[in-house]
């Protein structure tokens, strides 16, 4: 991609990004490189490889001999994910890369990095104004790390007021391998956060015995704080600029557009 257009791309219309896209993305049907495919496997089949057992589960390679289907099943409705999941598109055209990276010609290998770019420049690195973040009333802020929470498969509870330690909201994960306690404190600040907060913030999740200690701000954290969480494993400090990043990966790059619809939702729980 060139730069120029990454540079300009939040200035960019959705539907002119969305439109590029659709011409990378790898449409349904035939390719010309395909009849070479098949042209090599012929020969490697009569030289002796054993070429229905090495593919003997190549979706590609049945379509490509069936002769009844289309060869390549398209990627186009990834656009259907965008602009709410950004993430889970990414993921798609990851996967597919990865299983036919050995049978796509250069050009559509191309045009698939090409689409992670896109999906990457427009919907993941999209910048918010921190004011967005500092308008939010704190409940409306707690909120707001909580569906972040959610949509990072956590379950989530918001604490009451009078919770110990000033914690906000406790995630947790169950699954096997992955179980854990998370213990959030949210500060809808302006000022950095010092380090007697995060010091604060170990002693609970020590007390606890949670996993680790999550503090999210709408603010920065001082060179203090930042040095007391690298020694501390147990400790993730999220500014404004790591929180609006986490958002737009988990949450979708509108998520400040749906913020009266996700408060309303969480009022009405």
């Amino acid at each position: 991609m060139e730069c120029e257009y990454l540079n300009t791309i939040d200035s960019r219309k959705e539907e002119e990004v969305i439109n590029l896209i659709r011409l990378f993305v790898m449409p349904t049907g035939n390719l010309v490189a395909d009849k070479y495919v098949l042209e090599n496997l012929s020969i490697q089949k009569k030289n002796g490889t054993d070429i229905a057992n090495e593919y003997k589960y190549n979706e590609y390679i049945r379509r490509l001999s069936s002769k009844t289907q289309p060869n390549w099943e398209g990627l186009t409705w990834i656009i259907d994910l965008l602009p709410n999941n950004p993430t889970m598109a990414i993921n798609v055209v990851e996967a597919y890369y990865v299983a036919h990276f050995w049978f796509l010609p250069d050009f559509r290998i191309n045009g698939l990095l090409n689409t992670l770019t896109l999906i990457r420049a427009k919907y993941l690195d999209k910048t918010h104004p921190r004011d967005i973040l500092l308008n939010l009333n704190p409940k409306e802020f707690e909120w707001l790390v909580e569906y972040l929470y959610i949509n990072m498969d956590y379950e989530t509870e918001l604490t009451k007021d009078s919770y110990d330690g000033g914690i906000d909201i406790i995630a947790k994960k169950h699954e096997k391998g992955r179980k854990e306690t998370v213990l959030v404190q949210c500060k809808r600040y302006t000022p950095n956060i010092g380090v007697g907060t995060v010091r604060s913030l170990l002693g609970v999740v020590a007390s606890e015995k949670a996993s680790k200690g999550v503090l999210v701000t709408s603010s920065a954290f001082s060179s203090s704080a930042k040095k007391m969480e690298n020694n501390n494993p147990r400790i993730e400090l999220i500014n404004w600029s790591d929180l609006v990043m986490l958002l737009n990966k988990f949450c979708g790059s509108n998520w400040s557009s749906n913020l009266s619809r996700i408060f309303l939702k969480r009022h009405n729980k």
